[in-house]
């Protein structure tokens, strides 16, 4: 599995594909990050990786086998405004997330995101299968404390 191309959405500081990094599994091709300053940190930690700024107009990147993301939370959670996966302005790119996936055609997926409810969770993931897909991984967790320097 160290051979896997690695694309990663809502990339932050770059936590997710570097533990994927770090575990051997393979090496990150292209990130997508909307954040500025998280894009100077991912900048500094993969000078010559594509970033890609804007989730929504992104179209069609380079094939990797697999993807990883945390799609804004902001909308779901319980001190947030609960407007949920579809109506809320941040938790409903999680459509470019299931659209990126559906253009792309890993063979695996990996979320992570805050703990959703079973019927959201549901929802939400049932939306994204498509056929190439081998394995969608849920990273939903309840909490995560890191300590990265940027």
């Amino acid at each position: 599995m160290g051979n896997l191309t690695i694309g990663s959405l809502f990339s932050g500081i770059g936590g997710l594909e570097l533990g994927l990094e770090w575990a051997g599994l393979g090496r990150t091709v292209w990130q997508c990050e909307g954040d500025p300053f998280c894009r100077k940190v991912l900048a500094k930690h993969w000078p010559d990786m594509p970033c890609y700024e804007d989730v929504t107009a992104l179209r069609n990147p380079p094939t990797v086998d697999l993807i990883c993301g945390g799609f804004p939370c902001q909308d779901l959670s319980h001190t947030g405004l609960r407007k949920g996966i579809n109506d809320g302005k941040r938790s409903r790119l999680w459509w470019e997330f299931s659209r990126l996936v559906g253009e792309v055609q890993p063979g695996i997926v990996v979320v992570e995101n805050r703990t959703l409810d079973r019927p959201l969770r549901e929802k939400a993931l049932g939306n994204c299968v498509v056929p190439q897909v081998s394995m969608v991984i849920g990273l939903f967790l309840r909490e995560m404390i890191l300590s990265i320097p940027a």
